[in-house]
């Protein structure tokens, strides 16, 4: 099994003015299972802990209790390195694509981050992989010299979606990530996508309210 969540709970506490802090439960004892190569949706209401999950799933917080196993392994016990190759191979794209990207960057260097953090290619190689994997989400080769963020709502997020796929990852984790894009594009992204795990035998995970 590629991906495993047994028993995840997460829980926050905040501070009241009662002696005790107040612990609010955001994911309460999940359990599911990603294979290689499937197309997995995960549906619930706006509240229900959806986004915390995801967060938990690529590392970014640690559940309160239970596991995620990556084949097979429980990811809180792996070293800087192996965390570090886990989220190469486990990307995700958020809802709003804006937060995440350098408002320094152009669309080419914010498709390429990952490939530079990691130490992979040359700067050459870096920019012609970023327009391949924009052309793969449907933007056009111009937005690959133009600043991130005088691009649309839609090309933002085409971005983020070019970003996790350049790196080759075995799974993409999109939370929420269509909510905001008009039914057409939306259609026309799930198409493209489609085709590309085809191609390059992604798995993918949806999470989402619809």
């Amino acid at each position: 099994m590629l991906l495993e969540i047994r028993r995840l709970t997460k829980e926050y506490a905040r501070k009241s003015f009662l002696s005790r802090p107040v612990i609010t439960r955001a994911v309460d004892c999940v359990d599911f299972q990603v294979e290689k190569g499937s197309v997995t949706a995960l549906v619930g209401a706006s509240g229900a802990g959806k986004s915390t999950l995801s967060r938990c799933l690529i590392g970014l917080e640690r559940p309160t209790s239970g596991l995620v196993l990556y084949r097979g392994m429980d990811i809180s016990g792996m070293t800087n390195a192996q965390m570090r190759d886990y989220r190469r191979r486990v990307q995700i794209v958020f809802q709003d694509a804006t937060g995440t990207i350098n408002p320094r960057f152009t669309g080419a260097q914010t498709v390429s981050e990952p490939l530079r953090i990691a130490g992979i290619g040359s700067q050459g190689e870096w920019n012609r992989r970023a327009i391949y994997w924009m052309e793969q989400v449907g933007l056009p080769a111009a937005a690959a010299s133009r600043p991130a963020l005088e691009l649309s709502g839609g090309e933002r997020q085409r971005l983020a979606m070019a970003r996790s796929l350049i790196s080759n990852p075995e799974v993409v984790v999109f939370d929420e990530s269509f909510s905001a894009l008009d039914l057409p594009l939306a259609t026309r992204l799930f198409t493209l996508l489609s085709r590309l795990r085809t191609s390059f035998n992604f798995t993918y995970l949806f999470i989402g309210h619809d």
